[in-house]
């Protein structure tokens, strides 16, 4: 999950094996037409596998990135399939990565987790904490790409002192499904030792997509769908709609496929995406204020270039949620968000951003 979206999918190993299939029936309708016997259909469905392979093959040019990873764990070590969560973090685990970009390195970092599969927190103080603040999201409350030390979460912990406890409960591709399947599956609460009087969940438009499945890491993610009365239940996961074996192997098989994963990628929200956005969002808050009364629920908005940033604000307080921008958080983001930004790695937050950000939410939080 780290580095897969960010090379194509299995590479060239689906339009190779397209390009094989391909090239042994044309040869065998050859052979049938020496034989004087017909061949066109298998000419016809080699021909087929080959153009296949061809838009496989250009598929993966198009999701080529410049961006390598020289080191990085192996399979298994860093993430693992998870029946609640869909996947997450190995439990006591440190996994470096180090990403380049021709003769410059991106990043290189190690993630580490603790005993939950979570990412470490700050060591505990001298006085045990009497309260503590909840972090949802994605890759940008997770730190992708920056150190242990640099995620917002931890230095929020910092900044908070000894008596609030900071969890972070994100991880890379992460929507807001995770987050309702974490406090409703009981993940939350058997981590969290302290009465949580805060909860933060860090947005932006590609989350509508995802708790839709539409997100390109679906298949083993906890699926929700609306009921009559608005309120989201889970159902499975997205990949349970593979009712029988060869629905199944189809659905592994397009996971593998560049051309599914840019056709992925232009799939955008649609107007039945949000009301089951907004509902989960509503249900994670309900359910954690209905084990912590006092515990407030803030979304952070991290806006962009694209529309959706001011329908989900718009959408979300109607439904009586508090949303603070990014922009608002971060002095100069909206201007030139370049400087608040990991190089080459889609606009992922850095160290200068997770500490601007950090800071403003311990003197909002800790006002309230």
């Amino acid at each position: 999950l780290e580095y897969g979206p960010r090379t194509p999918i299995r590479g060239y190993t689906l339009a190779t094996v397209l390009l094989i299939w391909g090239g042994l029936l044309i040869l065998g309708a050859i052979r049938r037409v020496r034989r004087k016997q017909k061949g066109a259909l298998l000419f016809n469905l080699g021909f087929l596998l080959l153009a296949l392979a061809t838009v496989e093959a250009l598929a993966a040019n198009k999701l080529k990135n410049s961006i390598s990873y020289p080191i990085r764990p192996a399979s298994g070590t860093y993430t693992q399939k998870d029946a609640l969560m869909g996947y997450r973090g190995v439990p006591n685990s440190a996994s470096r990565f180090k990403a380049v970009a021709g003769e410059d390195t991106v990043f290189d970092v190690t993630y580490t987790m603790d005993e939950h599969g979570l990412r470490i927190r700050p060591p505990a103080g001298e006085s045990p904490p009497t309260s503590s603040v909840l972090c949802f999201g994605c890759s940008f409350t997770y730190g992708s790409g920056i150190a242990d030390t640099d995620t917002w979460p931890w230095k929020l912990d910092a900044k908070l002192g000894d008596d609030v406890r900071v969890y972070n409960f994100a991880y890379n591709g992460y929507g807001p499904q995770q987050m309702l399947a974490a406090i409703e599956g009981g993940l939350v609460a058997d981590v969290v030792t302290e009465p949580a009087t805060h909860a933060v969940y860090l947005t932006f438009h590609d989350h509508v997509r995802r708790v839709s499945g539409k997100g390109g890491y679906a298949v083993n993610e906890p699926r929700f769908v609306l009921q009559e009365d608005g309120t989201p239940l889970r159902k499975g996961r997205f990949g349970d709609e593979a009712t029988n074996v060869w629905s199944a192997r189809l659905h592994r098989l397009l996971k593998h496929s560049n051309v599914a994963q840019l056709t992925m990628k232009a799939v955008t929200p649609d107007q039945y995406d949000m009301p089951l956005f907004v509902a989960v969002l509503k249900a994670s808050r309900d359910d954690l204020r209905a084990r912590w009364p006092d515990c407030r629920f803030h979304v952070v908005l991290w806006e962009d270039v694209s529309p959706w940033g001011a329908a989900i604000k718009t959408e979300l307080m109607e439904a009586g949620f508090e949303v603070w921008r990014a922009g608002d958080l971060i002095p100069g983001l909206d201007e030139d968000p370049a400087p608040y930004r990991i190089p080459a790695l889609d606009g992922h937050p850095n160290p200068k951003a997770t500490e601007a950000l950090a800071a403003a939410l311990a003197e909002r939080l800790g006002a309230s």
